[in-house]
């Protein structure tokens, strides 16, 4: 079995083997126990009979059984596909692990005693299934959507990956002695490196709840296992800010909720409101974390609830940007000057890049510009402190008779009118202008709709005011909270 990668770096650190690595459904899983059961399952995914020249799909609700696969796949020498268990299962010919939550196991399937888990291949391989080709060994694979929806593969090196994971760990501080709750489903990337391996690489003991919990069940975990940091999404935080002013920690209250050090929110960005209103009522430091499939974790900024909108903080060690002033930046930096600095697409360059994207055939590597990685994020960079500020996507700039306008901007004036929960921009096709911006919006009244064009028009230039709004029951979002774009009807 192979040697130097992820397990080995978890046997190595400052966890002991007897203490407690994860908690999960009111059962302890100690170090050891973790790494024997990855090296049951690395002996069953090297054993007769199961195709060794495929990736290994995780279809895992169990963030338990996330660890136990990362690891015996690392062990195995094997690519490891995290996949959401919400989807369509893997195309025939792949080799899938599950957990028996998410589907009904079928009976073509194996259950492996040693871990739990269902093992499922087509023993006469498909032309579908993606090969090895390409694909670094012990390599970590995270379906990407994007904002359109459709999955991508972005493959990261096991050495990239524990790099970017030490990088969080370091930032955040974990240790054996600061439990982490963790609450962000750890298919994902942030949730898997902020939430799952970052602690367990310092031996920080991880409690996980679902990514469905409610901030009542949030606070009992916190309390129960004397968290000292949670890893959540934005949307655990908004039904946090949201609770009614009575329910407010008491005073000297040093438990639950009000006993965290610090709070990481990932994957989209912050509702408007919701930072100041959480950091009114709590004391602990609360980390918007900017990142991507392909670099990880990019930046934390610890917000304050009055931070200028799109500041995502500055880079982490290990991390450089640039800013090419190449790309069309349209409203938000007239004439290419932002506020604080140049203004263009942000690149980086990182010692945890991912090396390429997972085709049918293998993997492409990943498209870089002279060594640096092209994001597609418009942004400026503080000449001063660093900081990032982000001023939206170059593929979504929306061409109005020759004057560019970027969603971002609309949005963040919708979002800031007191009867808007939430809000989309998009391009909708105009025969005389090319395009004009459309908002969809999720109201707390409806009798604020008749007041938004107006508000807009007041803040915004002609260009930019959307041309009509579209009431929503709910803006389309990814697993971690990211809007999805979809077309809006002409």
């Amino acid at each position: 079995m192979s040697t130097g990668g992820i397990a080995d770096a978890v046997r190595q650190g400052p966890g002991a083997a007897d203490a407690a690595a994860i908690v999960n459904n009111g059962r302890v899983w100690t170090f050891q126990a973790l790494l024997d059961a990855a090296e049951a399952l690395a002996e069953r995914l090297t054993g007769p009979g199961v195709p060794h020249r495929r990736p290994v799909n995780a279809e895992l609700s169990d963030p338990v059984a996330t660890a136990m696969a990362t690891l015996g796949c690392d062990l195995a020498g094997l690519p490891i596909v995290h996949r959401d268990p919400a989807m369509p299962q893997s195309a025939p010919g792949a080799v899938t692990l599950h957990d028996g939550r998410a589907r009904t196991p079928g009976a073509d399937e194996r259950r492996l005693a040693d871990t739990g888990l269902w093992l499922r291949w087509d023993e006469r391989g498909s032309d579908d299934a993606p090969g090895m080709a390409g694909l670094p060994g012990r390599s970590q694979i995270f379906l990407t959507s994007g904002s359109t929806g459709t999955p991508t593969g972005v493959v990261t090196t096991a050495t990239a990956v524990l790099l970017s994971a030490r990088r969080i760990a370091r930032f955040l501080g974990y240790g054996p002695d600061t439990p982490v709750l963790t609450c962000a489903p750890v298919f994902h990337g942030y949730g898997f490196s902020t939430g799952l391996l970052a602690p367990l690489l310092r031996g920080a003991p991880v409690w996980f709840c679902s990514p469905r919990s409610v901030p009542s069940q949030l606070d009992r975990a916190a309390r129960h296992h004397g968290a000292h940091t949670m890893v959540a999404l934005p949307s655990h935080y908004n039904l946090i800010a949201g609770l009614p002013e009575d329910a407010a920690p008491s005073p000297g209250d040093t438990k639950g909720l009000a006993g965290l050090r610090g709070c990481v929110s990932g994957g989209a960005p912050l509702p408007p409101g919701a930072a100041a209103r959480l950091l009114r009522r709590y004391s602990f430091t609360l980390y918007n974390g900017y990142g991507s499939s392909e670099a990880g974790i990019i930046a934390f900024k610890p917000v304050t609830g009055e931070d200028d909108p799109g500041d995502v903080g500055v880079p982490l060690p290990g991390i450089s940007v640039r800013i090419d002033t190449a790309a069309e930046t349209g409203d938000p930096a007239p004439d290419g000057e932002g506020r604080g600095g140049t203004t263009g697409e942000l690149l980086l360059s990182s010692d945890g890049m991912a090396a390429g994207r997972m085709e049918p055939g293998g993997m492409r590597p990943l498209d870089l510009d002279d060594g640096w990685y092209r994001t597609g994020d418009l942004a400026s960079i503080d000449p001063s402190s660093g900081a990032i500020r982000l001023l939206g996507r170059v593929d979504t700039m929306i061409n109005v008779a020759g004057e560019k306008v970027g969603p971002a901007e609309v949005e963040r004036v919708l979002a800031a009118h007191p009867g808007v929960l939430d809000v989309q921009v998009l391009p909708a096709p105009d025969r005389v202008r090319g395009q004009v911006p459309v908002a969809r919006v999720v109201l707390r009244d409806a009798a604020a709709e008749g007041s938004l064009i107006a508000w807009c028009r007041e803040r915004l230039a002609p260009h930019q005011v959307p041309a009509r709004i579209e009431r929503v029951a709910a803006i389309p979002r990814s697993a971690t909270g990211k809007p999805l774009r979809g077309r809006v009807p002409s």
